[in-house]
């Protein structure tokens, strides 16, 4: 992945020279075109297909229901220091888009520019439940490059609004199952949120994710998202701010969602629109990106 990455800002470089040096604190899409067929056993069902599917585990009989992920071009710079709303209709890309700004997928054209030494995150439903047999605090601290205080842990798990019955009774000695079998699905959700804080994330995807914990949970943590972006940086982490200093880099949270409160906080909104053909110009325009 970091050889074909290399080979992609190479190649940007080269065809816009005047780009060389990468963005700050932002994304840059350039032309951006993603494509993807894949066959799904009818035994999956319709559910299964609206899971992504990579190519390898695509069933290629021809029986079989064709699926596709298509995003159409898209060329755009997100700016760091925002909470954006990723809106658009079903099968409109917007998980898929979500990938390819986490670099989980690679465009099938086009090029994506990032800042330098960006930590990124792309959580969705698969990612909640992603816990091993542990402790609570093992759970949360795993992939950190600093090592939090368990009160500012305990601080940031009650700002998101984990239940009282995992904090009040063991804390964080509290013993995970795997899979976090023993939690509630909403708790699982925020502790998710909270672990990449934690990181030390500076883009954050959230993936219909707030959906599932309700209206209004999901709107105190998008409060609680904004005031991260905000400030460059989550205040109750006081051992990460001193190491951070004055120099923080400005933060990003991107959210989909089909909540429309959740979709109004949002400070922006990003639109994945139908493209229309505009039979006076004789070409196609996308009307919203």
């Amino acid at each position: 992945n970091d050889i074909i990455r290399d080979e992609l800002v190479r190649d940007y470089q080269h065809l816009h020279p005047e780009n060389v040096v990468p963005p700050k604190s932002g994304i840059v899409l350039e032309r951006i075109v993603y494509n993807h067929r894949a066959h799904l056993s009818d035994a999956k069902g319709a559910h299964a297909q609206r899971r992504f599917v990579p190519p390898a585990e695509a069933n290629a009989d021809p029986g079989s229901k064709p699926v596709e992920w298509t995003i159409p071009e898209v060329s755009a710079v997100i700016e760091g220091g925002s909470v954006i709303a990723l809106t658009g209709a079903g099968a409109a890309g917007k998980t898929t888009f979500l990938r390819i700004l986490g670099r989980q997928l690679f465009p099938t054209k086009g090029f994506l520019v990032y800042p330098g030494r960006w930590q990124v995150r792309f959580l969705d439903t698969a990612s909640s439940q992603m816990f091993f047999r542990g402790t609570l605090i093992a759970n949360l601290r795993f992939g950190n490059t600093i090592e939090h205080e368990e009160t500012e842990i305990i601080e940031l798990c009650r700002l998101m609004g984990v239940s009282q019955k995992i904090l009040g009774r063991s804390g964080m000695q509290t013993q995970v199952m795997l899979n976090g079998s023993n939690l509630s699905t909403t708790d699982k959700v925020l502790l998710t949120v909270v672990r990449a804080l934690l990181s030390s994330v500076d883009l954050l995807l959230l993936s219909n994710l707030l959906d599932i914990v309700g209206e209004e949970k999901a709107i105190n943590v998008l409060n609680v998202l904004k005031t991260f972006v905000n400030h460059r940086r989550v205040d109750c982490l006081t051992k990460e701010n001193a190491s951070r200093g004055r120099f923080r880099k400005r933060k990003t949270v991107v959210v989909s969602t089909k909540l429309a409160p959740l979709e109004q906080a949002c400070s922006m909104k990003l639109h994945l629109g139908e493209v229309e053909v505009d039979e006076t110009a004789g070409r196609k325009e996308d009307m919203d990106i």
